[in-house]
């Protein structure tokens, strides 16, 4: 007699995206900028820091939909962000892209204007 036993799966809105496939897709829209995200392994810190053009980088954490940084982790990216740097957690692939798009936007800007402050800047002699 054959096995009767059937699982079933039940899915939820978006309950179903793992972190891992928000982070690759994620990763695969940073390699078509030339943006380098690189993987973190440290316990709390963000998944990735990403370097844009012009020396700027930015830290991200990645979630499955609606789930929270764990208390470590919101200290750590306090720390960061004390040191001046952007820390973003995101949930979903449309807000991880959107924040690369601001992030190569800023990069540009920063760039601007360090060109412009330097104008004024006395040459260094060596």
């Amino acid at each position: 007699m054959p096995d009767t036993k059937r699982t079933v799966v039940i899915v939820v809105g978006s309950l179903s995206i793992l972190e891992s496939s928000i982070e690759r897709a994620f990763v695969k829209h940073a390699n078509f900028f030339k943006a380098y995200s690189l993987k973190v392994n440290r316990t709390g810190w963000p998944d990735r820091i990403v370097t844009v053009k012009n020396g700027y980088c930015f830290y991200i954490e990645f979630k499955r939909p609606n789930e929270l940084p764990r208390k470590l982790q919101l200290h750590i990216h306090s720390m960061i962000r004390l040191m001046g740097f952007h820390v973003y957690v995101c949930d979903n692939i449309k807000d991880a892209k959107m924040i690369l798009d601001y992030e190569i936007h800023v990069a540009t800007l920063y760039k601007k204007r360090m060109d412009n402050d330097n104008l004024d800047a006395p040459e260094l002699e060596l």
